[in-house]
């Protein structure tokens, strides 16, 4: 048992027997903060909000000159990353606008038969 006094109180600490103090350390690894993944692996299943948002906030950063200067590849990284995010939206917008409604082809195709 090890005592500790403060100014008026007395505190005791009991220790279990035979355990290594490294038993009751901080382990960083076993907290689990539910981060998102910001890897260019996972930028495809982003939403078009999502990747905006991300544009804006790399855009931010870049505009940020004495941080960039500081950078050793001088902003290359943020750059591309930024023209990759474009390349992903640009293909979510293509595919929002190549969406067919099958009626009306279904529709059309009806027509030509019954003519």
């Amino acid at each position: 048992m090890l005592r500790w006094i403060e100014k008026t109180s007395v505190v005791e600490l009991n220790f279990v027997e035979n355990a290594p103090p490294a038993a009751f350390a901080f382990n960083p690894k076993n907290v689990n903060l539910h981060k998102k993944d910001s890897s260019p692996s996972n930028v495809g299943k982003l939403t078009e909000l999502e990747i905006k948002d991300r544009i804006y906030r790399l855009s931010q950063m870049l505009s940020n000159t004495v941080m960039i200067s500081k950078l050793p590849d001088k902003g290359e990284k943020l750059k591309n990353r930024i023209v990759e995010l474009n390349r992903e939206l640009t293909k979510l917008k293509m595919e929002q606008t190549n969406v067919v409604d099958l009626d009306d082809i279904t529709d059309e195709f009806e027509k030509v038969l019954n003519v």
